[in-house]
């Protein structure tokens, strides 16, 4: 299941992967192993570290990031939300400033 295919062909070694249902990327606080889904009206994110031992999961109560390419400044909100609830499963502050993209 941690076994992945290089998903950014000019970063194969240490850039992000994917799984069997998993990929991992890098954040501003850590690598994390993830998986996103979604059904109507909802979207959801798993994330862990690599020792499986802390977890955080974000529910977001709308698809429109992922069925009509939403604007950029809801995109933005979702990645500092993430990013925001990732360093707080690391015990580290969430960073300030532009958003910048996730890879993965």
């Amino acid at each position: 299941m941690r076994t992945t295919v290089p998903t950014d062909p000019e970063n194969p070694v240490n850039g992000p992967g994917s799984g069997l249902g998993i990929g991992t990327g890098t954040t501003p606080c850590g690598t994390i192993w993830a998986h996103e889904g979604g059904i109507t009206g909802y979207s959801s994110t798993n994330f862990t570290d690599g020792t499986g031992s802390r977890t955080a999961t974000v529910l977001v109560p709308t698809e429109v990031l992922f069925e009509f390419g939403a604007a950029p400044k809801l995109v933005e909100a979702d990645k500092a939300l993430k990013d925001a609830v990732v360093c707080t499963m690391f015990g580290k502050p969430a960073p300030t400033g532009p958003v910048t993209a996730r890879t993965g």
